[in-house]
């Protein structure tokens, strides 16, 4: 596809307005405007930024699908309000799937006692999805149920319970529906300014059916794709999806919103979390990385869970040697690290998978965080520690957990609760359009990756803040980006040369 843009301000390139040709998804000229011939096709964007396209490194794109389509609860602010919008659900014997209710501020915790008695089969993920209220008529339908682990009559199901409700849940769907639910994501992400997605694929957080057909509709969508396959001991299974690395979601602890994260004090109800995977079983499945060339990643929230993990990769590194960072690893989450965790990551050269959306949603004074671990939220999420000693950090919303909308992201890493833990717009900017060995500068030679917005209202950053007093970039970064008190609105996405969501007249998705 070729392409020409003209009368675009660019990142990086202050106020100034340049016209940008494409051919065969490479940018081939960056010049001022109007200072060389046009083609007869070109795309005039009326003086509208152009800026690296977002990555999201961390999603579930059919999970996103069933929020955006299907029973949506991230709006119910109660019990009471919960209980009346389940009585507003028609009747039905298929099975219904829904997300995204949050207990930590209702006035009672969730019960499945919020079910109408008569109503039928449905499954209703919490917002972390580590656990989910269930109908007793879906209940009814699994083999085995009240035996596992994490099952309770009333209230959530967590644990093995909820892995296998979900299962069922998941596996009721027609392709027809998974179909629908993929492309919806996929449209919303590129409405967004995403071009690249890591998908957390696995056998109980999804299926290997829905993870080749997440990875053949993105392909056919145009959205790059970076598949984890999140099954311990699972290299075959990965092989087969050619995917980018076994692990992701690969899960050694669950959250904090479901008490089932791995800490060392206990939670307000004596519990401690829950551990899924040895330290021994982590340490064989990152030394058989090395035979099937995968890197891997292990979902860790927990301090004890993270410890698990780098305790693990350490005892691999000193099998392998040097060998050992001939791959790149990552840890989903890390959530509860302090310095020495920080230091061990650094110098296995482990990058740090991070969402500060969870910050904005659940950290500071009586919100969730503090419910679960108390004082110790203060710690939490300590992003600037992290870069300030030279860590790689990498951005996502792990939707649908939080908000696709990359601009929400940034906003929470500059407002951390926690002011010391909080990132310069350009380090969070910049954490949010990594893209592993990949320039994400608009220049020539580089891949067509970008999104291009209309700017409501500027922020001009100046490097004057206590963030930017350890930032190597504070003068060589663009001081100028879109508010954030009024987010720009996405006018096209372009990954590797393709419009992959346009506003803009004449040009087509």
């Amino acid at each position: 596809m070729n392409l020409e843009i003209v009368n675009a301000r660019i990142f990086g390139k202050g106020k100034d307005l340049f016209d940008i040709s494409i051919c065969d998804g490479i940018i081939t000229s960056v010049y001022p405007a109007n200072s060389m011939s046009r083609s007869n096709i070109s795309i005039d964007v009326e003086g509208a930024w152009i800026a690296p396209a977002f990555s999201d490194a961390h999603v579930h794109i059919t999970n996103t699908g069933v929020a955006i389509s299907g029973i949506d609860m991230r709006s119910v602010d109660s019990y009471a309000e919960a209980k009346q919008f389940l009585e507003m659900i028609p009747q039905t014997n298929k099975v219904l799937i829904g997300h995204g209710w949050d207990d930590s501020k209702w006035e009672r915790r969730a019960d499945n006692n919020l079910f109408p008695s008569s109503i039928g089969p449905i499954y209703l993920s919490r917002i972390d999805a580590h656990s989910a209220l269930a109908s007793q008529s879906l209940q009814s339908k699994v083999l085995n149920l009240t035996n596992e682990k994490g099952w309770d009559s009333s209230l959530p199901l967590t644990q093995d319970a909820h892995g296998l409700i979900r299962d069922f849940a998941y596996q009721s769907l027609t392709q027809s529906q998974r179909r629908n639910f993929i492309v919806t994501a996929l449209n919303e992400f590129a409405a967004n300014g995403i071009s690249m997605l890591g998908e957390m694929a696995g056998p109980r957080i999804s299926s290997f059916e829905d993870a080749l057909l997440v990875k053949q509709l993105a392909a056919k969508f145009g959205m790059d794709l970076q598949l984890w396959w999140g099954e311990l001991f699972g290299f075959e299974n990965a092989s087969k999806l050619e995917a980018y690395g076994c692990g992701g979601d690969l899960f050694i602890d669950g959250s904090l919103g479901s008490r089932t994260a791995l800490i060392s004090d206990e939670y307000e109800d004596g519990t401690t979390g829950r551990q899924y995977i040895t330290e021994a079983d982590c340490v064989e499945h990152i030394l058989k990385c090395y035979e099937y060339g995968l890197p891997t990643s292990f979902h860790v929230i927990g301090e004890k869970a993270i410890d698990i993990a780098l305790n693990a990769f350490e005892s691999a590194r000193s099998q392998l040697g040097n060998r050992f960072f001939e791959l790149s690893h990552r840890l989903e989450h890390v959530e509860m690290l302090d310095e020495s965790k920080i230091a061990k990551m650094i110098g296995l050269r482990i990058a740090f998978s991070m969402q500060p959306q969870f910050d904005a949603l659940w950290s500071g004074p009586s919100n969730m965080y503090e419910h679960r671990i108390g004082s110790k939220w203060k710690q939490m999420n300590p992003l600037r520690s992290i870069l300030k000693n030279g860590g790689e950090l990498v951005f996502s919303s792990d939707a649908p957990v939080t908000s696709i909308n990359p601009w929400e992201t940034i906003k929470a890493a500059t407002r951390h609760s926690n002011p010391e833990s909080s990132l310069s717009y350009r380090a969070a900017f910049k954490a949010h359009t990594n893209q592993r060995n990949s320039n994400t500068e608009i220049s020539a030679g580089n891949k067509a990756n970008f999104a291009i917005w209309d700017v409501k209202e500027w922020q001009v950053i100046k490097a004057t803040d206590n963030r930017d007093k350890w930032s190597t970039d504070a003068r060589s970064f663009p001081n100028d980006f879109p508010s954030l008190e009024d987010f720009p609105e996405c006018l096209a996405t372009i990954a590797n040369g393709k419009a992959i969501f346009s506003r803009l007249s004449g040009l087509n998705v």
